[in-house]
Parts: structure tokens; C-alpha cells; sequence
């Protein structure tokens, strides 16, 4: 459970899981000289000082029938990306974190986007 409820003014890590922010807000604002940004995007973008890594997580939650009214939900295929960038968490860990949350066939949907995203992510 998350206790603290307050803002984050220098982080290690930034996750975006919207892609229109890379190119609408400052993502690395606050964030630390040499911190990572974790992108839900098509394409490598290369921000001076900072480590990027980006996923298709949209296309994998599309991709795995992940969809609320006509919105993909990225939230699984990011927790797998952000897993692999962190590189302490194993792909084990993932799954079993998703699979106390949900049960069945959308459980098997979450797992499948995440560990996707996990191998995908770059």
C-alpha cells in the first residue's frame, strides 16, 4: 500500500504512461542528472543526461485485448517494463504480484502484457 500521499520533487525514476507527455510536459523536471525515464512509446527518445528506455506498452495492451471503453490499459505492460529496467525484480515476481489481483482469463491477459512488455522494453 502506497501510506504517503504527497509529491515526488526529485525522483530516481519517471514513468510515463501517457506518450503525448514526452512531447507535452517536461518529464524531467525534478528528475535526477543520470535518472530514468521509462516511456510508453514507439521509439527510443534520447533526453541529454538521462537514461531512456521506452515500450509499446499501448500495443501490448491492445495486442492482449486489455481495453476500458475504448481506452488500452497500459498498467500491466508498464509494471513489466519498469521490472525489467529496475533489474531486481524477476519476471516470477511479476507474474505472481498480477496474478494475486486478478484471477482467470484477465489475469492470464496481465501476465501476458507485462511479461511482453519485460522482454520488449529497450
Amino acid at each position: 500500500p502506497i501510506r504517503r500521499h504527497s509529491q515526488i520533487t526529485s525522483p530516481d525514476m519517471v514513468a510515463i504512461f501517457d506518450p503525448l507527455f514526452l512531447t507535452q510536459v517536461e518529464v524531467t523536471a525534478g528528475l535526477k542528472k543520470g535518472g530514468t525515464i521509462v516511456a510508453n512509446h514507439r521509439e527510443v527518445k534520447r533526453i541529454d543526461n538521462f537514461k531512456v528506455y521506452v515500450v509499446d506498452a499501448t500495443r501490448i495492451a491492445v495486442d492482449n485485448g486489455l481495453m476500458v471503453a475504448g481506452w488500452a490499459v497500459v498498467n500491466t505492460a508498464m509494471l513489466g517494463a519498469i521490472a525489467k529496467v529496475l533489474g531486481n525484480i524477476s519476471k516470477e515476481a511479476v507474474e505472481k504480484v498480477i496474478r494475486m489481483r486478478w484471477s482467470g482469463e484477465l489475469g492470464d491477459k496481465n501476465i501476458k502484457a507485462a511479461l511482453q512488455a519485460f522482454g520488449e522494453v529497450a
